[in-house]
């Protein structure tokens, strides 16, 4: 597994790390009102969500009971 994150970290890096001619932005439709947002604030909002989720699944993860009669 080791090898495996030591090889799609480095790769996965470049390729977001390479310039794209395409835009990213969104445009969000609120109460009638359209607001676009830009790549900044959806990669924050994104990343975001995704601590969340992975907080969620570990908190899940220590709470399953199955995982604790493996444990012991």
């Amino acid at each position: 597994m080791r090898n495996v994150s030591r090889s799609v970290l480095p790769m996965l890096l470049i390729v977001l790390a390479m310039t794209s001619p395409v835009a990213a932005d969104a445009t969000v439709y609120f109460v009638g009102y359209a607001i676009e947002v830009p790549a900044p604030l959806q990669l924050l909002v994104f990343g975001l969500a995704l601590l969340g989720v992975g907080t969620l699944v570990r908190k899940w993860r220590s709470w399953h009971p199955g995982r604790a009669s493996e444990s012991s």
